[in-house]
């Protein structure tokens, strides 16, 4: 059986029963592709922070950018906190603004 966003967003919310949730995300360039599946789950409340590995040289690869990937989780509410564009190859932590 294959699960469509909608119903993984509610499988998670409903394990995490009112929980606070953390999601970490190193799928080695396919961001874009996850985060998309992700988007019904990411505004709401009950995610306090996703931790995405960033290397802007890889994004491009597989459909995305930098910019693209931080304004996506912009529009869900979470704002980048370490957010240093000289870096290469890190994790990012978004935290619910």
């Amino acid at each position: 059986m294959v699960l469509g966003s909608q119903q993984v967003a509610d499988l998670i919310l409903n394990v995490a029963a009112g929980r606070r949730i953390t999601i970490k995300i190193d799928v080695e360039g396919h961001k874009n592709q996850v985060i998309e599946a992700l988007m019904p789950l990411l505004g709401e409340s009950q995610i306090a922070k996703m931790i995405v590995e960033v290397d802007p040289d890889n994004l491009p690869k597989h459909g995305t950018t930098r910019q693209t990937l931080f304004a996506r989780l912009a529009e869900k509410g979470l704002t980048p906190s370490v957010n240093d564009p000289t870096r290469r190859h890190y994790n990012e932590v978004f935290v619910r603004a």
